[in-house]
């Protein structure tokens, strides 16, 4: 890409990202050049506030009949001019510009980039004072402004890892960069080796540059707690974890530090909606924040949607997008499958999308349906014929007989395991 000379915010590392999103929310921020990282600093490029005077409003003016500087850069300079234009008008050169250049321009000369730089922050060109003095007061920060040649983006990559640059790494790491990552709503979550974690402003920074609806970048270290909610640390841009997720129509209320949410599986969700049939009944064991519950009953057919789930916050969750959404045929309950279920009346159809524990449920899951009824089975598993014979063994241990008729791998888990759908009539 070429470069050009660019003003430029320069701050410190750690403080490069509250900067950066206060410069884009204030329209000054420049999105046609790359963000810089300079040993520990992050050079931030910026939009002049007013026309480029440097390069035709005053230089090109008609000096030869007076003509004065326009009102806003007089004040700036009490009516002094550049000494090339100053041997024009009769005027010596202000004494902050003469002490800077002594007797170094000769009549009719270029100003030099270091001048040009100066005459810039002087008539206040750039960022303007009174923005450079709010900013500084919200942030608590002196900002200093410079220039610097910047690589042009003619357009945003595509990859993020292109504005990464290989030297940023120690040999060999910059491969190691993840390629895939989860949009949900305006959050990007990805996961990092440890050797990566300090990386991770570099890398949530560039994330935010070439994905412009993403607000905010998060760390998944994993799940954790009795709620297998995410373990998240934030990399990048707006401090929070909650947002609204599209999904096929549908707008997801999540809050990804108090509830799971995949956004992985929205095929998923769509294909079994999409099975069910006119007045059908429907339990949704381990609902979550209810996708599939919010999908089944925007297709219309269902005649009862029951989404259950042990986290409360979840059921929040699933009540708000209910009413975002219209939707008001789910009955939301909040309890434990083993326990809250025993004297439940059988669905036509159940759906079991808790990947690594729903083998220990399925024996409920059976005796919940009705006799021709369909399990929608989930779990992560080597082969597909492991999740399969899984419900076939305990069904047949009960006196039933399983017969599947369709298997989906929803997403690749790791270079040996995979998570597959499994849609199983029982009779």
């Amino acid at each position: 890409m070429p470069k050009a000379r660019v003003l430029a915010v320069r701050v410190l590392a750690k403080d490069a990202e509250m900067v950066r999103t206060l410069l884009l929310d204030r329209g000054v921020l420049r999105t046609d050049y790359k963000i810089t990282r300079v040993g520990e600093y992050v050079l931030l490029p910026v939009h002049s506030q007013s026309a480029n005077v440097l390069n035709a409003d005053v230089l090109n003016l008609d000096l030869e009949k007076g003509q004065e500087h326009p009102p806003e850069l007089a004040s700036k300079m009490g009516q002094k001019h550049p000494p090339e234009l100053a041997s024009k008008m009769g005027q010596e050169p202000p004494p902050w510009l003469a002490s800077r250049i002594g007797q170094g321009l000769q009549q009719g000369s270029g100003l030099g980039q270091e001048l040009e730089l100066e005459l810039e922050l002087e008539l206040g060109l750039g960022l303007e004072l009174e923005l450079e003095q709010e900013l500084e007061q919200e942030l608590g920060l002196k900002l200093e402004l410079v220039h610097h040649d910047m690589e042009s983006l003619e357009k945003p990559p595509g990859d993020y890892r292109k504005l990464l640059p290989e030297n940023l790494f120690s040999p060999g790491l910059h491969n190691k960069l993840p390629s895939s990552f989860d949009m949900v709503g305006d959050i990007i979550v990805l996961k990092l080796t440890d050797e990566l974690i300090d990386f991770g402003l570099d890398i949530g920074m560039a994330l935010l540059e070439t994905h412009a609806g993403a607000k905010t970048v998060l760390l998944d270290k994993g799940v954790m707690g009795e709620f297998r909610v995410r373990d998240l640390t934030q990399l990048a841009g707006v401090q929070k974890t909650d947002t609204i997720h599209k999904e096929y129509g549908l707008r997801i209320h999540v809050d990804l530090a108090m509830a799971y949410f995949s956004p992985r599986l929205a095929t998923e969700h769509r294909a079994v909606a999409q099975q069910v049939k006119l007045g059908e009944v429907v339990l949704d064991m381990f609902a979550g924040i209810g996708p599939f519950a919010l999908h089944i009953e925007k297709e219309g057919k269902a005649g009862k949607v029951v989404a259950l789930d042990i986290n409360p916050a979840a059921i929040e969750l699933l009540n708000m997008s209910m009413v975002g959404n219209g939707l008001h045929g789910i009955m939301p309950v909040i309890g434990d499958a083993r326990s809250c279920l025993k004297n439940a009346p059988v669905f036509d159809r159940v759906i079991m999308n808790l990947p690594h524990g729903a083998y220990s449920f399925i024996d409920i899951g059976l005796e919940l349906l009705k006799p021709g009824g369909v399990l929608h089975y989930h779990a992560i598993v080597e082969d597909q014929s492991i999740g399969a014979d899984q419900v076939i063994y305990v069904a047949r241990d009960s006196g039933k007989r399983a017969v599947v008729l369709d298997v989906r791998e929803v997403r690749s888990y790791s270079p040996t395991l995979g998570h597959y759908s499994f849609d199983i009539v029982v009779d």
